[in-house]
């Protein structure tokens, strides 16, 4: 089953910025662990978009190149991207 992230730029206040951010797709097995991930990151000076950042995350999912292999909980998988 494939899942998505989304994580934004938060300006000094909080507010979440319409520009950069980062996309991830994920793989979960039956017992609800992360097997694999890949990520599509949004420039700066791109206005983040959702769906565009879902297509090239899952393309990359497929991908040799950009898949990563990972045997983790949820909880341990959004502790280590939350510090991108």
């Amino acid at each position: 089953m494939i899942k998505f992230a989304h994580l934004r730029i938060r300006d000094k206040d909080g507010h979440i910025q319409p520009n950069g951010g980062i996309t991830y797709a994920y793989e979960l097995n039956d017992d609800n662990r992360i097997i694999g991930y890949a990520h599509a990151k949004c420039h700066k000076k791109d206005t983040f978009n959702k769906q565009q950042g879902r297509v090239k995350a899952q393309g990359r999912l497929k991908s040799k190149r950009y898949f990563k292999t990972c045997d983790v909980s949820k909880e341990d998988f959004f502790a280590l991207i939350n510090g991108y």
